[in-house]
């Protein structure tokens, strides 16, 4: 395995190289960082080139202020690592990421696997927007461990409690992000696309990927990329929420791998 900091765009981005063959870029969601993968990293490995990093101000990568672009990281990343051409595989708010790349670089894309993903130019439902915004509330006043509590008690988005192993380990992983989060200087991400309305502009083979149990505001942009994405495909894995490959990860590595060998 290869890793690494890479000078991007004013930041240092961690990553980790294994495997050869394809390029697979793993992009997480936007809470944790590349960790959340270490089930699939080994896994996909053995048949790609598989690459996966921490975003700015997540995990070990560098956390400058002011403007910047995770789509713009994402492109000087893989340029910096000489990849012309890449599988990509986005969960939550990597998804999202990915979506835009797309849009934008579309030359650069072999295909895209779309996790829970969010979406440019979509408005989350106000509920939603509350529940979020009532943990990060609660998680000022009282601390990493109460930030780390409510996201393993949100229903949309935690693990079934019958997984300890791996509530467990996701309550470490908060608590490191919490961390991060209230380190992490004033920034401002440039986002360039509104991809709600540029949808049909997507040419690259699109799985889209969804945990039953995961948040309706995250089902209804599964439907919208399965719709506004010719030829895409959905997939609803069952009883599982917003990180379905920390839930099911035996299951979501088959469905992956059977995805970009068809």
């Amino acid at each position: 395995m290869i890793t690494g900091t890479a000078p991007i765009n004013g930041a240092g981005l961690y990553y980790e190289i294994s495997g050869d063959g394809q390029s697979l870029v793993l992009l997480h969601d936007g809470l944790l960082d590349c960790r959340v993968w270490d089930d699939q990293f080994e896994a996909f490995s053995r048949r790609y080139q598989t690459i996966r990093y921490d975003a700015r101000s997540r995990g070990r990568s560098e956390r400058p202020d002011g403007e910047f672009s995770h789509v713009d990281d994402l492109r000087a990343l893989l340029e910096f690592l000489n990849v012309d051409r890449t599988h990509l595989l986005g969960a939550s708010n990597g998804g999202r990421i990915t979506v835009d790349f797309a849009l934008e670089d579309p030359a650069m894309v072999s295909s895209l696997i779309l996790v829970g993903p969010s979406l440019s130019g979509y408005r989350f439902s106000d509920e939603k927007r509350r529940r979020v915004a009532g943990i990060f509330s609660a998680a000022r006043e009282q601390g990493a461990q109460k930030w780390a509590e409510m996201w393993l008690e949100d229903p949309f988005w935690a693990p079934s409690r019958s997984h300890i192993a791996f509530r467990r380990r996701l309550r470490e992983l908060l608590v490191e992000a919490f961390h991060h989060l209230s380190r992490a200087p004033v920034s401002y991400e440039r986002q360039n696309v509104a991809a709600t309305g540029r949808l049909s502009e997507i040419n690259a083979p699109t799985l889209v990927m969804i945990g039953e149990r995961d948040d309706p505001d995250n089902h209804t942009i599964a439907d919208l990329l399965e719709s506004g994405i010719s030829g895409a495909r959905k997939v609803v894995m069952a009883e599982t929420a917003h990180l379905p490959n920390l839930e099911s990860p035996e299951e979501f590595n088959r469905l992956v791998l059977g995805f970009l060998e068809g």
